[in-house]
């Protein structure tokens, strides 16, 4: 598969080759590519805020205002601002998908930039704490980025990608992640090594 020109053109030509075929035609692409698929990468982890208020019926101030039946006979509708805009993720889960796969493959042969879009990634509400994303940045980033990364993270993920390294033998990034301290080479052990010498 050629590169494709725009964000369009990749759905568009994926779509025109048999849905068993999909996923093996991208990894070709990404093969064939490599770091010129970046930009297309973005392209396609990109989301926009799509709804940023709801209207909510406001409680009754006072117990007068119910009628009989416990409702509110005139209910006052206000605008709430939402902390987390709902963003267009959902509408765009194909190509979501598509590129968080072909970012993993990039990552796993060492393109940093990749690593990078996949950072970001894990905290995206569409893909939070998504296992496969979690064992690729375990094995391809570095410490500095996964302990940021794991900071801002709700603590399911954190609880996630802590379990993730110390199944990979990464403990001591683990317990940075934690908080506990790293432990010190003990006394004992020093006053052996000055026995020996």
């Amino acid at each position: 598969m050629a590169l494709p020109a725009s964000e369009q053109d990749f759905v568009n030509s994926l779509m025109a080759i048999p849905y068993s075929k999909r996923a093996s035609a991208a990894q070709g692409l990404v093969l064939a590519q490599g770091d010129k698929l970046i930009p297309l990468l973005r392209d396609l982890l990109a989301t926009k805020p799509a709804i940023h208020s709801i209207r909510v019926v406001q409680p009754a101030e006072k117990d007068v205002e119910l009628a009989a039946d416990c409702g509110n006979p005139n209910p006052v509708l206000v605008t709430e601002t939402l902390r987390f805009p709902q963003t267009n993720a959902s509408a765009r889960y194909y190509q979501r998908e598509m590129a968080i796969a072909m970012a993993t493959t990039l990552a796993a042969m060492g393109n940093k930039d990749a690593i990078a879009l996949l950072v970001s990634a894990l905290n995206h509400p569409s893909t939070i704490g998504k296992r496969s994303l979690i064992q690729c940045l375990v094995k391809t980033a570095s410490d500095e980025d996964l302990l940021t990364t794991a900071r801002s993270s709700p603590l399911a993920v954190r609880d996630s990608l802590v379990a993730t390294l110390i199944k990979n033998k990464r403990k001591t990034l683990a317990n940075d992640i934690l908080g506990k301290p790293r432990i010190a080479v003990s006394f004992f052990f020093h006053l052996c090594l000055d026995c020996y010498s």
